[in-house]
């Protein structure tokens, strides 16, 4: 019909390539059943609607019983064990073992024929080695060292196969100058393709968890007494990643702010149904690439970021990692007396000492004051009796930053030092719960010999569930607060 387009935003076939690319990728129907059977919610009859069927193969099990090793028979399971025990002497002896387990199978499937796949992988393994001196008749000395490793990663098909690569979109540039690649899921309604080479919902994640263990304990015997006496250092270390919601940055096919004037009555189709005018718009989106929505996750991965401003995303780091620390240790002193003949004391005493888990980077939390600091901005000082004033109303809790001369930064505070501002006034709707003011602690913060789990700021904040919620808060209800303490 000769005359302007009907829609003069999406007037031909995306320019780039890609929509041709992924068209000339995509499957034919194969099926043209006549019946009242729905597939997939749509009823084929074989004139209006056809469907395509295929049988998918894949190595192994996807999905939740292949990423856990849940299901060990139906994913490719390799293991490898060796024990080795040897005498140097009659006072030296050295045992050992090491099991080292492979789990492989293909992830991250998308829904065409020849698409490509992700994988996923476990290598969990076991050492254990011991060795045994006895130094005299009645000494003996045992060493023990122990290495637990939990591993397993979790991969989208484009770091395993550059063609793979080919199908995601090169957006724009980030800070650093990296290009951006974009997941597209093209078109919407009937006519959006989600997941079609490449699965654009790739789970990127994983985790290498070591856990450390050297002990030695000597045994000494001396008339009725048979003493031991031992310790045992524990060091638990764990890295897990988790890019997030999307693996990279992604983006969606649809109307964006421009809707297609083909979703509404032209002149030219008056006589078009709403549901012809909505596809035909759909089918529009879909040949000229037309773009919705766009997103991508950033990050910050320490307390130098926060401090700095940093963002990281999936162009300056390709995992947002975390990285945990957790030691404890333990030692004991015991004798055996044989009182007589017909009766024996156990007697020992032991001692276990468990540190509280940090994450590297600074970026535990802890509250301000340790536990003085759970009584909020009501509390008093930090040696004095927290429950003299506890939950008073109200209490030593003032209101502050309020008049001409108040500044924004400090604007409407709770506080209980009366410096901000004279004449105070009382603030009994101050709710001392809501105003514990909170800080980065451990390693790498500016104060690294405190841990302990929480927030800095003031506001209540959630952690993404991948890396745990802090003690006492809610994670489904923030809470805001601002206060000094």
């Amino acid at each position: 019909m000769p005359g302007p387009a009907w829609d003069p935003l999406r007037n031909r076939v995306d320019p780039t390539g890609y929509m041709a690319k992924l068209l000339a990728a995509m499957p034919h129907a194969n099926y043209f059943y006549q019946g009242s059977t729905a597939i997939g919610g749509t009823t084929v009859d074989g004139l209006n609607v056809a469907a395509f069927r295929w049988t998918q193969r894949l190595n192994g099990t996807s999905g939740a019983a292949g990423q856990g090793g849940t299901a060990p028979d139906t994913i490719n399971r390799k293991q490898i064990n060796l024990k080795i025990d040897h005498n140097f002497n009659a006072k030296h002896r050295l045992s050992g073992s090491w099991t080292l387990q492979h789990d492989s199978n293909d992830e991250n499937p998308s829904n065409w024929p020849g698409g490509f796949l992700g994988n996923s992988l476990r290598h969990p393994q076991v050492l254990t080695v011991s060795f045994t001196s006895t130094l005299s008749p009645v000494l003996v000395n045992e060493a023990r060292y122990g290495l637990s490793i939990q591993y397993y990663e979790v991969n989208p098909p484009w770091l395993l196969n550059k063609d793979a690569g080919a199908y995601l979109l090169q957006g724009g540039k980030s800070a650093s100058g990296a290009t951006y690649p974009v997941a597209y899921t093209p078109g919407a309604g009937n006519f959006s393709f989600g997941n079609t080479l490449i699965n654009n919902n790739s789970t990127y994640t994983g985790q290498n968890a070591p856990l450390y263990d050297y002990a030695d304990t000597v045994s000494y015997t001396k008339g009725k007494h048979a003493f031991r006496t031992g310790i045992d250092l524990r060091f638990a270390r764990s890295s897990g990643w988790n890019v997030g919601a999307g693996v990279v940055p992604s983006a969606s096919g649809g109307a964006g702010g421009n809707p297609s004037p083909l979703a509404n009555q032209l002149a030219g189709l008056p006589n078009e149904l709403a549901n012809n005018r909505t596809n035909a718009a759909n089918m529009l989106y879909l040949l000229s690439g037309s773009v919705n929505t766009a997103s991508t996750p950033y990050w910050i991965s320490s307390l130098a970021d926060s401090k700095n401003g940093t963002w990281q995303d999936y162009t300056t780091q390709l995992r947002r990692t975390r990285d945990q620390v957790y030691n404890e240790w333990s030692a004991f002193f015991k004798d055996d007396w044989k009182a007589t003949p017909a009766l024996t004391f156990n007697l020992g005493v032991r001692y276990e000492f468990y540190g509280a888990p940090y994450l590297r980077g600074g970026y535990t939390a802890s509250i301000v004051g340790q536990g003085s600091g759970l009584f909020g901005v009501n509390r008093p000082s930090a040696t004095a009796n927290p429950f003299n004033n506890w939950l008073l109303a109200p209490g030593n809790v003032y209101l502050s930053g309020y008049g001409p001369n108040a500044s924004a930064a400090t604007a409407l505070q709770c506080t209980n030092n009366g410096a901000a501002q004279n004449p105070l006034l009382p603030a009994p709707s101050c709710d001392p719960s809501l105003l514990t003011a909170l800080q980065y602690v451990g390693p790498g913060s500016d104060h690294p010999n405190q841990h302990w789990f929480g927030m800095t700021g003031t506001m209540w904040h959630r952690l993404s569930g991948s890396h745990g919620n802090f003690p006492g808060l809610e994670p489904e209800k923030p809470r805001y607060g601002r206060g000094s303490a």
